[in-house]
């Protein structure tokens, strides 16, 4: 998970961490549902010490900058653009990404950005399905969510969308079943 990935980077001892996961961690949600990222950085920063400071402004502002995408993922979404799919990004996401995600080249490839914060819904919850569905006029059963958590999928299901968990360590397999939808 992300979190653990940039404790790591940033914070070497696990007194620390320990802290960070309850001060950061414990609410990181509610940024992607209503909670402004820049308010929420400077309520955490008052409840941490300051050598922890920077980390925070780091973790909760620009954790972006510090995400590795999937290598081949630009590839897959050009190719299921070209063979006429339409691609819409539903994404639990704060307002500081929200603010400026122009440095992911690979989202212009989708035909809308759905981000939680600004719609004020988040996954897994069933609304935020249904809003897409609804805002785009989709057919369920010709969706296919992806994603990488199963919390995520099953509620998916649970609407009538068909999904795929996405793991990252099984590479070829996610680009097998890629290359099959493009003949959907």
């Amino acid at each position: 998970m992300i979190q653990r990935y940039l404790l790591e980077k940033f914070i070497s001892n696990e007194e620390d961490r320990a802290l960070f996961n309850k001060v950061v961690f414990k609410n990181w949600e509610c940024q992607d549902m209503d909670v402004d990222s820049e308010v929420y950085c400077k309520d955490c920063i008052s409840k941490l010490p300051e050598r922890l400071h920077e980390a925070a402004v780091q973790i909760i502002l620009h954790w972006d900058l510090y995400f590795e995408p999937f290598e081949d993922m630009k590839d897959l979404i050009i190719r299921l653009k070209e063979t006429g799919h339409n691609l819409y990004l539903l994404s639990n996401m704060t307002s500081a990404f929200c603010k400026d995600h122009s440095r992911l080249d690979t989202l212009k490839y989708f035909d809308d950005l759905v981000f939680s914060y600004e719609i004020k819904m988040i996954k897994p919850h069933a609304d935020i399905f249904e809003f897409c569905v609804k805002k785009h006029n989709l057919n369920k059963e010709d969706c296919i969510f992806i994603d990488d958590l199963k919390t995520n999928c099953d509620a998916s299901e649970k609407v009538g969308i068909k999904s795929y968990l996405f793991d990252k360590t099984k590479r070829d397999e996610f680009i097998s079943y890629v290359k099959n939808i493009e003949n959907i």
